[in-house]
């Protein structure tokens, strides 16, 4: 399947190629960064619609086999089903890995979160086992948490059934939490629609379903430091969680965010302050549903 997937790669037709690439790197520059609870895009129209449509039949095709593996994270309320893309030899799925692995395209992403985006650009690519669409069937809940440290952007592309109502998609929008883990914002989930954002100490977020929310998951990583984070085994690491807190505070100071400024007390100030306080970055509560304290307060 990989020399299938690479030889369809290559045979992409360019003028194609670049007619999708222009189109997205459009929206990365031309969308309003939001900065409350924290730096995010929510961008409409990401994806021309030809190619929207192409990865929409996609998804209802693979739904419809039956075939997707469970894919298990946080608690017994959120198992969702997933359609890995990566290998794909789907034309629209070969063509959003590469628009999506193009460095322009990742230098215009970037540049909305980070003060070098050109140094990062060399080492990031798309991270392949989580390059999927993701199936949430009704009443499903994910936890707040914020993602991994090797992960330098985020991406949920929203693919809504026809028909969703104004009430479905605010009430099965990705929330951005603030600092104190309070609901602050909702990015609704309508057609052709996606949030963005880069991982840091409060970067919390999550979302609960009343409808079919199905969603097509990137992001944006340092492979070098993705397999090192996983070679170390952090579901299995207890408190205080040093890994994942070593990981963030290196990736901030190493890599500096517009919204922290290259600023060692600022980042260490954020990591007193958050409120992660399980393994890979989740954020339990107590009985009451408040967030208990984190370990580096």
């Amino acid at each position: 399947m990989k020399v299938r997937t690479l030889q369809g790669l290559n045979r992409l037709d360019p003028e194609t190629t670049q007619r999708y690439r222009d189109h997205v790197i459009a929206r990365a520059l031309d969308t309003p960064l939001g900065e409350d609870p924290y730096f995010h895009l929510a961008i409409d129209e990401i994806l021309p619609p030809d190619l929207y449509d192409g990865l929409r039949r996609l998804m209802e095709q693979l739904k419809r086999s039956g075939t997707q593996p469970d894919r298990r994270q946080d608690s017994p309320l959120y198992v969702t089903r997933r359609s890995p893309l990566y290998e794909s030899a789907n034309p629209h799925a070969m063509h959003l890995r590469r628009i999506f692995d193009d460095p322009d395209v990742i230098r215009a992403f970037l540049s909305r979160f980070y003060l070098q985006p050109d140094d990062l650009v060399g080492r990031l690519s798309i991270l392949d086992r989580e390059f999927e669409f993701t199936h949430s069937e009704p009443a499903r809940f994910q936890n707040v948490h914020c993602d991994l440290p090797s992960k330098y952007l985020s991406f949920v592309i929203y693919f809504p059934q026809d028909g969703i109502t104004e009430e479905q998609e605010r009430d099965n929008a990705t929330v951005l939490y603030d600092r104190d883990v309070n609901p602050v914002h909702a990015v609704r989930f309508r057609p052709n629609s996606a949030v963005c954002f880069a991982s840091h100490f409060r970067s919390y977020h999550g979302f609960s379903t009343t409808t079919s929310r199905d969603a097509l998951v990137m992001f944006i990583v340092d492979r070098t430091l993705d397999d090192a984070w996983f070679a170390a085994r952090p579901w299995a690491e207890s408190a205080p969680f040093p890994l994942w807190a070593e990981r963030m505070t290196h990736k901030l100071r190493t890599s500096p965010m517009i919204e922290f400024g290259d600023d060692p007390d600022a980042i260490a100030a954020a990591l007193a302050t958050t409120h992660v306080n399980a393994a890979e970055g989740r954020v339990l509560v107590d009985d009451d549903g408040r967030p208990l304290p984190g370990p580096w307060a």
